[in-house]
């Protein structure tokens, strides 16, 4: 890996782990029962429901959760050559939670990055440059059945570089397929998506949906997403892309001494 892409990703990680002491040092004070649970993803495309994100290459991706009432959920995507993707330090906490009905809301900083053709002394060289964003969100869930439920979501987004997309607005209607039986302990997860972008003032309609055969045996789950434009005048990520990916996931429920 180049310099200054080890330099980026050991600055995130510094970020990430200021971020986890952070968080130890407030949760130490909580006399409860903590959570630890993540995943490993390696996919053959890098999508986001953001197509200006989308990397489009084979990629893999660690997500991990530490915490209940408030929760710390980094992401960290890197291409599969080693280069960083982006890196997601949500925080999130769900304001109301019954069997029929879930409001969550999350913020974050986001470094995500591109590979730019730059010129240093007149030569033209490849450098690794990130940029920043600040992301909020709100996710209202209506559980119709134990196995079926159907949902709003509504994101924030702010670039802080000037170069990059400065207001973008993601509106989406949601329902969520929880449990779709299939022989012996073998079942799918089906999260299809309608959803509404408008960045800077242009505007596009897309479709998405997440299809997953999952063990209840097994931690590892083999996954595909789909993402289709409708309608749209944002320049990238017009037509049909997708994927599919194999996920190992782990969960560990751990009490304060």
């Amino acid at each position: 890996m180049p310099k200054h892409h080890l330099k980026c990703t050991l600055l995130i990680l510094l970020l990430i782990g200021l971020s986890f002491s952070t968080y130890s040092q407030q949760a130490d004070s909580l006399k409860n029962i903590k959570y630890l649970s993540g995943s490993v993803m390696v996919t053959t495309k890098g999508i986001s429901t953001i197509p200006n994100f989308t990397l489009g290459k084979p990629a893999a991706v660690f997500i991990f959760t530490v915490g209940k009432k408030i929760r710390f959920e980094p992401e960290l995507r890197f291409a599969l050559e080693g280069k960083p993707w982006m890196f997601i330090l949500w925080w999130r906490t769900e304001l109301y939670k019954s069997n029929k009905f879930a409001f969550r809301i999350g913020a974050n900083p986001t470094f995500a990055f591109k590979t730019m053709t730059v010129s240093l002394n007149g030569i033209p060289n490849n450098q690794l440059v990130g940029y920043r964003t600040l992301t909020a969100d709100l996710t209202p869930t209506w559980y119709v059945t134990k196995n079926f439920g159907l949902g709003m979501y509504y994101m924030y987004v702010y670039g802080i570089e000037d170069i990059t997309t400065r207001t973008t607005h993601y509106v989406a209607l949601r329902s969520y397929f929880s449990n779709i039986r299939l022989s012996g302990p073998y079942f799918l997860k089906f999260n299809p998506q309608c959803y509404f972008l408008y960045q800077d003032g242009i505007t596009g309609t897309y479709l998405s949906a997440n299809l997953s055969l999952n063990s209840k045996k097994s931690p590892f789950t083999l996954g595909t997403m789909l993402n289709r434009s409708i309608e749209t005048d944002i320049p990238v990520g017009k037509g049909l892309v997708w994927n599919v990916s194999l996920t190992y996931a782990f969960y560990k429920t751990y009490l304060k001494k």
